[in-house]
């Protein structure tokens, strides 16, 4: 189902994000699990914004280019070890927001 006014987050990256990626994608490879980079020195380096990084980010890992995030930054994971946490945690986001969607349809039943 596609929603009027909203990007298809599954596919589509827009036409000023798309050539931004292979950036992302070199500048991610420089940073570990224990050295990532904030969202904030993307956005200052490139003249973009935070919900940006995020949809390259989103457009990388479709990809499957392992990007690995934790509460200091990003990186490129190295191991199956390194994007664990990552996983679980787009794991739990997922079954929250499957439970708000629910919610969401149960308040006019």
């Amino acid at each position: 189902m596609s929603l009027s006014g909203f990007q298809n987050i599954e596919t589509e990256l827009s036409d000023k994000l798309k050539p931004l990626v292979d950036t992302v994608a070199r500048c991610l490879r420089k940073y570990t699990i224990d050295s990532p980079v904030k969202s904030a020195v993307i956005e200052k380096g490139l003249g973009i914004h935070g919900t940006d990084v995020r949809a390259i980010v989103q457009h990388l890992r479709l990809q499957g280019v392992p990007v690995g995030s934790n509460g200091k930054g990003y990186y490129m994971a190295r191991s199956k070890d390194e994007i664990e946490t990552t996983v679980n945690h787009l794991r739990q986001r997922a079954r929250v927001e499957y439970r708000t969607a629910l919610a969401l349809e149960e308040s006019f039943r």
